[in-house]
This record gives C-alpha cells, structure tokens and sequence, in this order.
C-alpha cells in the first residue's frame, strides 16, 4: 500500500515537471500509429451518440413547445371551462420553457462539437471540465480565485474612505447575491472565441505574480544568507568545510531550481494536477463507456444469435450512456465556468492552448505565405459573394420575412407578433448572459418560431381542398343492372371490357357483414357534407334502392362544441353501426392534425437527412412524444366526445356489429378509438400511430388487430408516424401528392378494382372520368 501511494506520488511530483510532460509526450509520440484509429473511432461513435441525443433534444423540446401552444392557441382548447386561466398561465411560462429547452439544446450541441472535435481525440472540453471538477474536490483550499475578476471588481472600487465602515456592512449584506451574479455575469472560459483582449490581460497578471514572487523570493534568499553568515561565524570549522562542499551547494542549487519550477507551474494556477486525476476522467471517459457499451454488445448477441440485434442494442446503449455525459457535462460545466477558483483554473489552461495555437498558427501562415496555396473550400467564392452582394441580399431577406408576417390576418399576426419578439428576448438574453447561452441558443428560438411559421401556413392548403356533396352516385339503374364492368375502367377508345392496369386488391374481398370496401370509402365521402341535410342526401344517393336501402341515421356530434365532425349509421338488415369521422376539411382540422402528430412530423423529416430514428430505442420515442407529464393541465382532448360515445354505443350493439371508419384525420381518429376500445376501424389515408400511440395511451398489439389502413400510392399524410395494423397500397393515377390523399382516389380507385357489388349508378361520377382519364 505504501509503495503504490509513493509511485502515485512521484508519478504526480514527475507530472508537475517540464520534463517528467516532455517524457509522457515523447512516448506518446512514438506510440501514435497505435493510438490514431482509436481516436478517430471514438469521434466517430461520441459524435454520432451525441448527435442523437442532439437530435431527441430537439423533438422534445419542439414537441413540448408546440403542446403548450397549442393548449393556449387551439380552438377545441378554448371550450374547456378552465381555458382563460390555463392560457394566461402557460403565456407566462412559454418564454421560460423556451429558454430553458433553448439552453439544454445549446449544452447538447457543445457536448456534440466537443465529441467530433479532433483535439485530444474527443470530449476534450468534457473531460477538461470533468478533470477540473475532480482536482477542485481535491485541493479546493490551495485553488486561487479568479484573478482577473478580482482586477476588474477593484478597479471599479471607489478609495472614499469615509465610505469603508459602510462598504464592510454592504459588503457582508450583498455577499451572497454577488457571488450568484458573479456566477452569471462572466465569460466562459471553455469558449475560444473573442479572447485575445482577455488572454492579454491574464498574461500580463501572471507576470506581475511572477515578478512579485521572484521579488519575495530574493528577499527571502536574502534573509537566508545572512543568518547563515551570522551562524557560520559561530560554528566550527569542520561543519562550515562541510556545509560549503560541493556536494551541498550542488544540492541546494538543485532543491532551488526545483521549487522554482514548482513554483512557476503550480501557485500561480494552484496546485498541479494529480496523475491520479487525470487516471479518473480516463476511467470515466472513455473506459467506462467501452465496457458498458461492449458488455451490452456481447450479452445481445450471445441471447439473440443475430450481429444486427446486437449492434442496434450497442447503439442505444451508447445513446444512453452519451445522454449521461450529457448530464455529467451540464453540471461540471456549470460549477467550473462559475466557480472562481475553477474558472482561474480552466481560463490559464484554455490561454495557453490558445497562445500554443496562436504561435503555431503565425508560423505555419508565414510558411504558406510564400506560395498562392488552395484554402478551405469554397472560401474564395464566398468572400466574393459577400463583398458584391451581401448587404442587397440582407436587406431583401428582411423585407420578405416582414411581408410574409404582415400578410397573415388575426391568429397568425398575433403569433407573428409574438414570435418576433421572441427572437427580440432570445438575442436580448444571449446578449447579456453569453456564458450561458451561446449563438446556438438564438438559433434554436429562431428555428422554432419560423418552423411554426412554416407548419400554421402549409394548414391551409391541406385543410382547405375538401369538399364534400359534389361526388354522385345514384341508386341502381337498369344500365348499371345490366353492366358487369366498371366504366372508368377502360381506355378513352371505349373499347368494352378492356380493362387499364388495375388489379383487384386483397381488400376487395374484405366483408364485414355485408358492408365491403367500397361502401366503407362511400361512407366516408359522404360524411364530409357541411351540414346534416348533405350528408343525408349522399347517403340516400348511395344505399337507396340497394338491400341496405333501409339505412338510418341516428346522429351527429354538434361540431360548434366539439370541433370534430361524425356521424352515425344504423343498417337494420345486416344489424351494423357505422360511425364515420370527417378528415381534414379545415384549417381548424389540419391544426387538429399538427397538434397530435407535429412531433413525430418534426423528427421524420429531419431522419431523411439524418437518418437516426430507427436507431433509437422505440419505447424511448413513444415515451418522448407521449407528453404524459402535461395531461393534468392540458384541455380535454378533441376526441373525448367521441371517444365516449363510440362506448355507449359498444354497450348498446355489441363489439361485433360496430365499425368504425373515416379519412385523413377522421380514419386516424377512428383507428385510435377502435384501438382504444377493440372496435373494427378502416382508415383511409390516415396518418400512423405507432410512434404517436403514446398520447392516446393504446398499444401496438390493439392497432394490429382492429386496425385497417387504406393508403394510395404517393400519398404523403399515411407518411406520417408509422402504420400498424393490416395496410392495403392502392394505385394513385395522379402526379399530385395531395389528390392521390382526395377521398376521390380511394372511390374510384376501388371501385375500378373491386367493383360494386351493389350495382350503383357511377356514371354520372365525373371526377372517375378525369381521375382515369385525364379528362
């Protein structure tokens, strides 16, 4: 025990040497080969880990943003009795969530720079921090304060003395409050940006330290000799030949030079760094990481036989082990950018990596000055750019950002309103506090505000292209009696029975007592009528004259008060409910839309840059954006109503005579509820629910049994999560992605394929003709 602490101790007494570094440097050097593929696997893999808990930072936040804005902006959430309360309160708390999930991206993008950063292999930032934070436990009382704060704090110190006695008691009232404020107000010394004014002064602090040092040094040599002479004067002979060998001044030469360089590598920081120390952060970054991760890998493979399981189970192990630096990261950045002591210590380590670097640099351009040498690409060209266009292009992005607000009426100009000064608070703050928020901070508050921007606008335009009570289909006629081909289904020849490349799907055999596809695509059509008289004129189209002629329609939600539209069907020949929800046919509707799935939307098309979300661990995603925590102060959700009422009606029928179906939002919302409450659902063109099935608390198995999803070719919304359940992929004849989602697709898509069954008049259905033939 005693020989391990004594080689620590002059493993740290060597460390603390110019030459004892110059050895470990050495034979670092000569071991490089070994070490350069490591260093490259490890920013490969710490930045890849970290660029995913970037990214899951980012979903969440943009996510749980959006819940809260949407439970003060959204139109369902306005009927709720507590709305006035729950709005003023979360308009209060916006601006803080923000700033708070602004500067948890702005940690997690550093943690992500400093992983892919080639210095010291990786995480040098991480493990300096880290290394920092071991050695302040260690020596906290031999650390000196941050010298540099302390001259600036001085030299704005009045010399009234009339004012001390008064200073004293101020000064021992405010003490707690300045130190949080000195906490605050400071730079931080892990940034390398904009130093060159600070490095200076630090520089010039150590040298009056030094000189100071030296000057007491000599004083103290001084004294020395002299009570040395008086004592020599005393002593006899024998001792003085003996103190005055050369021996003993070659000793007491070294013992001097020793503490010099001691001294000149130590007080002025404070005490050097153990090697033990520098052992811990290697334990904890990388050894700690390799073993678990490998461990993970090893006992995956061993229990599943499969390399692939096991390499996706090492990338989430390593995506959870790399959210835990993200942690260790927050917190020891924290304490040593704010801790005096810490940051004395951290801020003359950066500067004299930077002096190296400066040096370096001066000479490696001095070098390439002699030569015209390529530069970084695409530098020259940009310069240019900059210098002929840059203020014209500045002045035109301004103007058409500004336009583009102004343009919008009532809710988008107050958001725009807000969103503007948002960015306004956002530069404000990091501004004033560039130690805790750094440019990555504005550029997360202005990338949220203009992504809501992009989402509210593109409502519109999906919420505004349906339509409904304009698609006709009449009762059976003796023309259609006596037809047994469907007509849109031939070429414009009119040839008869030649048939265009239609096949006859899997679904066209499905049957739910007697109700087949087509008329579920029917109903779903129809239910898009804008008022009740509509929706009963298309049903009367569609099922007079046939065996279910003798429909009934039971009822129908008020849309005033529940912001979604369904209604529902009774056939008392086949004894069948139908409750059919509208999709998409508003701009209210499509926010209904954004607000369920915007956190998934968000997460998907930054995976067709980056594709990550597959190697994310499901449940993980699922637990993300499920938003459970909210529930308690969110307003009832928009398929509450029906929710309930599908389970009134489930005790009144039965389970097996209830179907469920809709299109776009409405076969979402009923492939939820069917999941929810085992009902049979088809959905036409909705979006999926396995990543959002946490909000609506249904698991994967329900989804699979109860649900069924048409989806057309092309078609974008179904994009959106992830289908489960049994999916049906339909032709779409048109090169637009937002007709191949039209309800017009699914009927005469279907229709050409399966047939009618039930011998309905679809000749006078002219969106068929031009769907088919381009008419």
């Amino acid at each position: 025990m005693e020989s391990s602490e004594s080689e620590a101790g002059s493993r740290d007494d060597r460390m603390a040497t110019k030459a004892g570094r110059r050895a470990e440097l050495q034979k670092l050097s000569s071991e490089e080969g070994e070490w350069t593929l490591y260093r490259t696997l490890c920013q490969f893999r710490l930045g890849y880990f970290s660029f995913l808990v970037l990214m899951c930072i980012l979903m969440f936040s943009v996510t749980f943003l959006m819940e809260i804005f949407f439970a003060i902006f959204l139109p369902s959430a306005r009927m709720d009795a507590y709305f006035t309360v729950r709005a003023i309160v979360l308009l209060a708390f916006l601006p803080f969530a923000l700033i708070f999930l602004s500067y948890c991206f702005e940690e997690s993008s550093r943690l992500f720079l400093d992983a892919i950063d080639t210095r010291e292999g990786s995480l040098a930032n991480f493990r300096l921090s880290l290394c920092v934070c071991i050695h302040y436990m260690r020596h906290w009382r031999a650390m000196p304060d941050d010298r540099l704060e302390r001259e600036r704090f001085d030299a704005f110190r009045g010399d009234d003395e009339d004012q001390e006695a008064w200073s004293r008691l101020v000064s021992c009232i405010t003490a707690g409050p300045k130190y949080l404020l000195s906490t605050i107000y400071t730079n931080d010394p892990f940034n390398d940006k904009n130093k060159e004014s600070e490095d200076e002064m630090r520089y010039e602090l150590e040298l009056l330290f030094q000189r100071e040092q030296t000057e007491e040094s000599g004083h103290k040599r001084s004294s020395r000799f002299l009570r040395h002479r008086s004592s020599s004067n005393s002593s006899s002979s024998s001792s003085s030949d003996e103190e005055n060998s050369p021996s003993a001044r070659w000793k007491r030469a070294f013992q001097a030079a020793s503490t010099t360089v001691k001294f000149n590598t130590t007080h002025f920081d404070g005490p050097p760094l153990d090697f033990s120390t520098l052992v811990i952060t290697d334990v904890l970054c990388p050894f700690v990481f390799e073993v678990i991760t490998m461990w993970t890998f090893i006992v995956s493979l061993l229990a599943n036989m499969s390399p692939l399981a096991a390499f996706l189970d090492y990338i989430q192990c390593g995506f959870y082990m790399q959210a835990t630096y993200l942690g260790v990261w927050m917190i020891c950045h924290f304490c040593s950018a704010r801790n005096r002591k810490m940051r004395e210590f951290v801020s003359n380590y950066r500067r004299r990596y930077r002096d190296m670097q400066r040096e370096l640099l001066e000479m490696e351009n001095e070098k390439r000055a002699e030569h015209l040498w390529l530069v970084s690409i695409g530098f020259r060209a940009v310069e240019q750019f900059q210098t002929s266009f840059y203020t014209f292009v500045e002045a035109a992005f301004e103007f058409g950002v500004f336009s583009a607000i102004i343009s919008f009426y009532a809710f988008y100009l107050g958001w725009g309103i807000m969103g503007i000064c948002l960015i306004l608070l956002g530069d404000t703050i990091q501004a004033k506090f560039p130690q805790i928020f750094g440019l990555t901070f504005k550029s997360f508050i202005t990338f949220f505000v203009i992504l809501s921007f992009v989402f509210f606008s593109s409502t519109w335009a999906v919420g505004t292209f349906v339509q409904g009570g304009d698609f006709f289909v009449y009762p059976p006629t003796a023309e259609s009696l006596a037809t047994s081909s469907t007509p849109f289904a031939k070429h414009s020849t009119g040839l008869p029975g030649h048939w265009t490349k239609v096949a006859e799907y899997p679904v066209c055999a499905l049957h739910v007592q007697s109700l087949n596809i087509v008329d579920f695509a029917l109903i779903a059509d129809a239910v898009y009528g804008w008022n009740t008289a509509v929706q009963v004129k298309s049903f009367n189209q569609r099922f007079n004259g046939t065996e279910l002629g003798d429909w009934e329609y039971v009822a129908r939600n008020n849309e005033d008060a529940g912001h979604q539209v369904w209604a529902e069907l009774y056939f008392p020949t086949i004894n069948m409910t139908v409750i059919a929800v509208r999709g998409t046919a508003t701009a209210t509707d499509a926010l209904e839309d954004l607000h369920y799935w915007f956190g998934v939307s968000v997460m998907q098309a930054a995976n067709i840059f980056f594709p990550f979300l597959k190697q994310l661990p499901s449940e993980f995603v699922v637990e993300m954006l499920s938003m459970k925590f909210l529930r308690t102060i969110m307003p009832p959700p928009v398929y509450s109503e029906l929710l309930d009422h599908v389970n009134v009606v489930r005790k009144r029928v039965g389970g097996d005579h209830l179907v469920l179906t809709g299109h776009s939002l409405g076969g979402a919302m009923a492939a939820m509820v069917g999941a929810k409450t085992h009902t049979p659902a088809v959905s036409f063109s909705g979006p999926g629910l396995l990543y959002s099935r946490g909000r609506f608390d249904v698991d994967d198995e329900s989804i699979r049994d109860y649900v069924l999803t048409i989806k057309p070719r092309h078609d974008i919304v179904p994009q959106v999560d992830e289908l489960g359940g049994m999916v049906q992929e339909i032709e779409c004849r048109r090169d637009n992605p937002l007709a191949c989602h039209s309800t017009v697709t699914h009927m005469c898509e279907l229709y050409a394929a399966c047939g009618d069954k039930r011998k309905r008049d679809w000749s006078k259905a002219s969106q068929c003709q031009e769907y088919f033939h381009g008419k």
